[in-house]
């Protein structure tokens, strides 16, 4: 994390993070941030190697783009994590690179994934080259939203986000690429942010158009994953936005009522 800070602080637009492990805090919350918001960097990091579905850091963190790896045939890699916050994919098997010792060897892990996507993203603010506030979520968008899809049911699932990194998509100025990015969000009860079965949950949030402009017809549909809710508002009109543009839904959020038999710690995804 300290190296983060120093990159940032030393002129880096782009930071990838080929490390992590489990438990996130809001020490690394606030260095990703400091990059981020106050530096406009971009920050990509691993998804992990322990195949499952969880959480891993500095990935999981609000703010960073998680990497997934795939093999040559798109396939999900066997042993990289995925789930609901992965951004996109990018190939981290049997990479060939500089070995530990000298010389060279392949190498196989979502920390090999991790820098082929920055380099990727390299490219990417080569073309554009991006400087507005905000400029390293462009940059991060445009390869995200330019991704082609995998046929993987994890895929399907949304937990491979939006697929395997594109570069010819990402650097050519023919191809469209929109994004809307409701952040930061805020979950209130109207009284004690303690939430509880039986009570409606308000959302709330900026949203931010970081790429092309956005139609008329635009919106923002919250839908439920899994767990005991009930969405009661779930669609919010964004309409035409340009680039940079923001809104929010302050005056109309998104309502869910958590279900009255709700289990004490359930998540509601």
């Amino acid at each position: 994390y300290a190296g983060i800070t120093w990159a940032a602080d030393n002129g880096c637009k782009i930071i990838n993070c080929s490390w992590g492990g489990p438990g996130g805090g809001s020490y690394g919350q606030n260095i990703i941030d400091y990059a981020v918001i106050n530096k406009n960097c971009l920050i990509i990091a691993g998804a992990g190697n322990d195949g499952l579905d969880q959480q891993f850091w500095p990935g999981s963190y609000n703010n960073v783009y998680r990497c997934a790896s795939t093999t040559n045939t798109d396939a999900r890699s066997g042993f990289s994590d995925y789930g609901n916050d992965v951004d996109f994919c990018a190939p981290g098997s049997n990479i060939y690179s500089t070995s530990s010792g000298t010389g060279y060897g392949p190498s196989s892990g979502t920390s090999m994934a991790s820098p082929v996507a920055a380099g990727a993203a390299g490219l990417v603010q080569s073309r554009f080259k991006y400087t507005d506030i905000g400029s390293g979520f462009q940059i991060g968008e445009r390869l995200k939203q330019t991704c082609d899809p995998l046929s993987a049911a994890l895929f399907t699932q949304g937990k491979l986000g939006k697929g395997r990194i594109d570069v010819g998509n990402a650097v050519s100025t023919s191809v469209t690429a929109k994004s809307i990015i409701m952040n930061p969000i805020t979950v209130t009860d109207g009284n004690d942010k303690v939430f509880m079965p039986g009570e409606t949950l308000n959302i709330t949030g900026t949203f931010t158009n970081y790429l092309d402009p956005s139609s008329s017809s635009a919106s923002a549909v919250l839908t439920i994953v899994s767990g005991p809710g009930t969405i009661t508002n779930g669609n919010f009109p964004i309409v035409a936005l340009t680039t940079l543009a923001t809104t929010n839904n302050n005056s109309s959020p998104f309502t869910v009522l958590v279900s009255s038999s709700a289990a004490i710690n359930t998540v509601v995804q």
